[in-house]
Order: C-alpha cells, then sequence, then structure tokens
C-alpha cells in the first residue's frame, strides 16, 4: 500500500514506474476475480431458500446515481475525446497517449 501511495501522490507522475506495480498486481487481480465470481453465485444460490428484501427505494436511488454519473463520464470522455480527434488526429486518439500521464497526479 506504500508503494501505491508513493506512485499516486509522486509529482510528476511516473507513467513507467506505475505499469511496473500494477504488473506486480496482475496474478492477486486475476485470484481476486475468481473468488468474487464464486461468491456471487454462492450467495445467489443461498438466497433462493430466503424472501427478497423490499429495495425498491434504495434500487431507484442506485439507479439514479449510475445514471447521472454515465451521463457526466460520458460527456467528459466525449470532449476529451474530440479535442484529441481535433487536435492530433483519428488515429492518434486511440494510438498516442499523449499527455494524459503528464504532469502532477
Amino acid at each position: 500500500m506504500d508503494e501505491l501511495k508513493r506512485i499516486a501522490f509522486t509529482a510528476p507522475f511516473q507513467y513507467e514506474e506505475a505499469v511496473r506495480y500494477t504488473g506486480t498486481l496482475r496474478n492477486v487481480g486475476i485470484y481476486v476475480s475468481v473468488l468474487y465470481v464464486i461468491a456471487i453465485f454462492s450467495i445467489k444460490l443461498v438466497m433462493t431458500r430466503f424472501k427478497p428484501f423490499q429495495l425498491t427505494a434504495a434500487l431507484n436511488f442506485w439507479n439514479t446515481w449510475l445514471a447521472v454519473f454515465s451521463v457526466l463520464g460520458s460527456f467528459f470522455t466525449s470532449v476529451a475525446l474530440f479535442s484529441e480527434i481535433y487536435n492530433r488526429g483519428f488515429v492518434a486518439s486511440y494510438t498516442k497517449i499523449g499527455d494524459f500521464f503528464e504532469g502532477t497526479s
């Protein structure tokens, strides 16, 4: 965790060092993902014996928040993408890293 904090808060951001660090976490991510899938399907199987919860208000809140988050994410991503296409061209928009990883974290 200390290494993650050091990489995240170093100015300017060290892209190569971050790539190296995330490479060391690859196997951990795979194990956690497999355990997550097993847990979800196990919980689903166990919950078939119980009465469903009444979560209408919570689900409405969750869906509203997710919709707002998605709209904002789409807006900001679109602005950045179209700016990149306008300034550097279409091919550069998906082949070059650009200045995204430069500057402060």
